[in-house]
């Protein structure tokens, strides 16, 4: 076949694709037959028309270029045999590789020398073909159009010209980012974080409309993120078919009766042919509420395949949009799961997020009448910041339920802020649930929960009018008048019984989450009686409360009790996230338990479900991850534990960006576990970050913040810098004593380390103090003599008055510490090894030495029987048994000893002092 008539085939081709997306798909064959007697032509129009991938591709480019254009006609358009060849310069600027290919030209990465170094997306004209003239004048506008804008949310133009075949060009500022929804998805984003960007999304809209620029193919394709300062900053990109609002500098080419944008996204009077020349800027908004419409739910709010394009146009321009809520309850179950967790969240928390004020919001942006629908993208912008802000929506009818809700999520901290304490703080953020119950319930109970809210949040506003300012006494309202006010109103209120509950509950919770565990039970008991008389044995709401219950008890140290409301849930829940739930505290609870081979199961029957239904980068699976990786840890698995720790933190990074206080305790957890790995480099590296991480988000005087101090610290001990981890240590003191107080447990440990590290400094009048304040504070805060936190700090304590020489008092000290030791842990534990080894150091110093090798011996063979102890105090303990073995003239009892400690201690940094003294011994006996 010529070239010519290869052609003329490209351009039949065309017509028949035009014409045939005017039909509905049943009709396509018998009207291309009719239309055609190229049975191959026929085929290959099938073939295009029903690969839905293909049309789907062809649907995301602006419409009237697809209806004009074929890819083969833009092919042959250019002559026989004219492929275009990439450039390797466009003006000033060296071509490096193409980007790609629409309908008015090609786009090129490129780089800039001189006067600035800089890559660039450089834009050129397709060369004059058949439709040249109207690529050419597109073009320009185009250029025009940038050259007018100049905004931070919209990509920026930083030259124009033309080649020397006299083809215009644009070079624009390179956004080396991803649509605004993989962005998002990629991210993890919650809907709130969503909704933030696209804020800016509609102030760089406004922007142009301000500048008389109509864009008209607004849709995620066309709104990068990319990230700057490890910010997303949304860009808006490709105003090739925008239009000049300005009549008096209006360019704009005359397009008939051509569609001009990409029908998913356009406003129904933008596809309308009586409308489709008089747009404002209404019909960018149109296309915004689309986006909008995308990013909250994840799907459009149109089921037509865009491979249907009449079904498309009738459903735009004819039926009415589905309210976001609507659409996405539709779906079916695991698909919501997916999307769900796309955005941090349960199924039932997405669809409640959308219920209400999202759907008014997205109903009036995308108003089939335009007079309907906001007046702007700014007035969109500011829409959705009042939400944000939990300010009333203009979009929602009024009521004084809904400005109350409004009201209270607005001033609950100021309401609170009397006191500032914790208690203060959770109970503020608490009690706005309240006035939310009905976002925690499924659409089908959406009747009954507005019911159960609407009294719920009567309670709550006669709760909150207690502490106004106005109302008040002599004395200031504090929180905890506030929690026993709750109560005490809770009792004498006439509520509905389900109401009734979801307060007990969240009543419960805030006593739990205080320590005040009887009063806790009492709530939470109650509020699970009224569930069992009011709804069935199986309701998802009857065993939250059966699981809420029961990890009460289990935190309040009751596991007899906790364990059979706890296997009633697992025995009850049919849906598997209920079911994964269940697992997780059941493995809790085992673990409490010390059945740590129990709780390593259900934890990874947990993980399994929770990767399954909810997908591999879920907040929920980086938890179970997390739990799988201290589950290791406190069983010295540490091998183990690392791989977990490593996934939930790169889990959480990508779901929080790399400086959230998550990230920073996930990297804390995997520091400490590097360290028992030996790995001291990598864990002191790790350390600093989350200590940084910190210090950045929460504050120098944060109790986390001392955490990262106390690791820190950790790591630095090892690689034998003393002097350095202790100035860490006080610092971390020094924050938690004014920010936990004196006597917290949190305190004491910073008490015990810094004794720790007084006595490798041989500083034994420090030591003491640290330590002696370590047992005090413990023994205040225990219910027993035998607390093993008691126990360390005593032994610890003890060690000081061996090595100052009060041998005696050490001796008595450390022998009753063994003895509380025996009483109340397994045989083997490593603490236990641990007396062993400081009674016979006591006892070496007191020349007892057959009484020392008896105490080294109990506890290395008490050590070379635990699959994971400790390597650094393992090799501490056949050190000092060498030593003793050397003192009694025992050349190879010494060697064997020796040896085996210098094998352990080559993990140890090069310079760290135990390292060197082996290695110095080893070579100077020749080992």
């Amino acid at each position: 076949m010529s070239d010519t008539s290869e052609y003329q085939r490209d351009l039949e081709l065309g017509r028949l694709l035009l014409e045939a997306l005017e039909k509905t798909p049943s009709e396509w064959e018998e009207f291309l037959k009719s239309e055609c007697d190229d049975a191959s032509l026929v085929q290959e129009a099938l073939e295009l028309l029903r690969n839905e991938d293909n049309m789907e591709s062809l649907m995301e480019q602006p419409a009237g270029e697809i209806l004009r254009f074929t890819h083969s006609e833009m092919e042959a358009e250019r002559g026989p045999g004219t492929a275009e060849a990439q450039p390797e310069k466009i003006g000033p600027y060296t071509v490096v590789r193409s980007l790609g290919e629409g309908g008015m030209g090609q786009v090129f990465l490129a780089e800039q020398t001189e006067p600035v170094e800089r890559q660039v997306a450089l834009k050129l004209a397709l060369r004059s073909t058949a439709a040249g003239q109207e690529i050419r004048q597109r073009f320009l506008l185009e250029r025009k159009t940038l050259g007018r804008l100049a905004h931070p949310n919209i990509a920026r133009l930083y030259e124009a010209g033309t080649t020397e075949d006299g083809r215009p060009f644009v070079a624009m500022e390179l956004v080396q980012g991803s649509s605004i929804t993989d962005y998002c998805n990629r991210r993890l984003l919650s809907i709130d974080d969503r909704l933030r960007l696209f804020v800016e999304v509609c102030r760089g809209a406004q922007y142009a409309h301000q500048k008389q620029i109509l864009h008209r193919d607004l849709k995620p394709a066309n709104i990068l993120v990319e990230e700057v300062d490890g910010k997303p900053l949304p860009k808006i990109i490709d105003f090739g078919i925008a239009k000049d609002l300005d009549r008096h500098f209006n360019q704009t080419f005359i397009t008939g009766n051509q569609l001009i944008g990409t029908p998913h996204y356009m406003s129904p009077e933008a596809l309308e042919p009586e409308t489709r020349d008089d747009l404002d800027t209404r019909a960018d908004v149109y296309s915004l509420g689309v986006v909008l419409y995308e990013l909250i739910t994840g799907v459009r709010p149109f089921k037509t395949p865009p491979n249907n394009l009449p079904g498309l146009l009738r459903e735009i321009t004819v039926e009415k949009v589905p309210r976001p809520s609507t659409r996405l309850g539709g779906l079916e179950r695991q698909e919501r799961y997916r999307l769900a967790s796309d955005r941090r969240c349960d199924p039932d928390s997405h669809l409640a997020n959308l219920t209400g004020d999202l759907d008014w919001i997205v109903a009036k942006a995308m108003a089939f009448d335009r007079d309907d629908r906001y007046g702007s993208a700014a007035e969109l912008a500011d829409e959705l910041e009042r939400m944000l802000g939990h300010l009333p929506v203009l979009a929602r009818p009024p009521s004084r339920i809904y400005r109350a809700k409004k009201t209270i999520r607005r001033h609950r901290l100021a309401v609170l802020l009397g006191t500032a304490t914790a208690a203060g703080l959770v109970l503020a953020t608490v009690l706005t649930s309240f006035a939310l119950l009905h976002a925690r319930e499924a659409e089908e109970q959406s009747r009954r929960d507005a019911e159960i809210s609407d009294s719920s949040l009567e309670f709550v506003v006669d709760l909150f009018e207690a502490a106004r300012p106005d109302e008040a006494t002599d004395e200031e309202v504090t929180a905890n008048d506030l929690l026993v006010e709750g109560v005490r109103r809770l009792r004498d209120a006439k509520l509905q019984p389900l109401a009734r509950a979801r307060l007990l509950d969240t009543l419960g919770d805030v006593h739990s989450r205080l320590g005040l565990y009887p009063q806790a039970r009492d709530l939470l008991a109650e509020s699970l009686e009224i569930r069992r008389r009011e709804l069935p044995a199986k309701a998802p709401e009857t065993l939250s409360s059966l699981e809420r219950l029961g990890n009460l008890e289990r935190r309040s140290g009751r596991p007899e009790v906790a364990e059979p409301l706890l296997l009633e849930v697992l025995e009850a829940a049919e849906d598997p996230l209920l079911i994964a739930n269940a697992y997780n505290s059941l493995g809790n609870l085992r673990w409490s338990q010390n059945r740590l081979d129990e709780a390593e199961e259900l934890h990874q029957s947990a993980l399994a479900l929770r990767t399954e239904h909810l997908g591999p980068d879920h907040p929920d699976v980086a938890a179970s991850h997390n739990n799988l990786g201290v589950l290791n840890y406190a069983a010295r698995r540490y091998p183990e534990a690392l791989p977990h720790l490593r996934r939930a933190t790169e889990l959480l990074e990508s779901q929080h960006g790399p400086r959230h206080p998550r990230v920073a305790d996930a990297l804390g957890n995997m520091g400490i576990t590097l360290q028992m790995l030996d790995q001291f480099a990598e864990s002191e590296k790790v350390q600093r970050r989350a200590l940084e991480i910190r210090r950045q988000t929460l504050g120098p005087e944060h109790p986390s913040t001392a955490t990262s101090l106390h690791n820190l610290a950790f790591a630095i001990v090892n690689a034998g810098r003393y002097a350095e981890a202790t100035q860490h240590l006080v610092q971390a003191l020094e924050i938690r004593q004014r920010s936990l107080g004196e006597d917290h447990l949190e305190t004491a440990k910073t008490h015990y380390n810094l004794g720790i590290n007084f006595w490798r400094l041989q500083r034994y009048d420090e030591a003491e103090e640290y330590l002696r304040q370590a047992v005090e504070i413990r023994r205040l805060r225990a219910t027993s003599e035998d607390n093993p936190g008691i126990n360390r700090s005593r032994a610890a304590l003890a060690t000081v008055w061996g090595d100052s020489g009060r041998l005696t008092e050490a001796r008595r000290e450390l022998e009753s510490v063994l003895a509380s030791q025996r009483r109340s842990m397994d045989g083997g534990h490593q603490d236990i090894a641990r007396t062993l080894y400081r009674l016979g150091t006591v006892a070496v110093l007191g020349e007892r030495l057959d009484d020392a090798k008896a105490l080294f011996e109990e506890a290395l063979e008490m050590l070379r029987a635990l699959p994971n102890a400790n390597r650094t105090f393992f090799a501490e303990c056949l050190f000092a048994m060498a030593e003793l073995c050397q003192s009694q003239g025992k050349r190879d009892c010494a060697e064997k000893y020796h040896r085996e400690a210098y094998e352990l201690r080559l993990g140890l940094p090069e310079r760290h002092p135990h390292r060197t003294r082996s290695e110095a011994i080893v070579a100077s006996w020749g080992l």
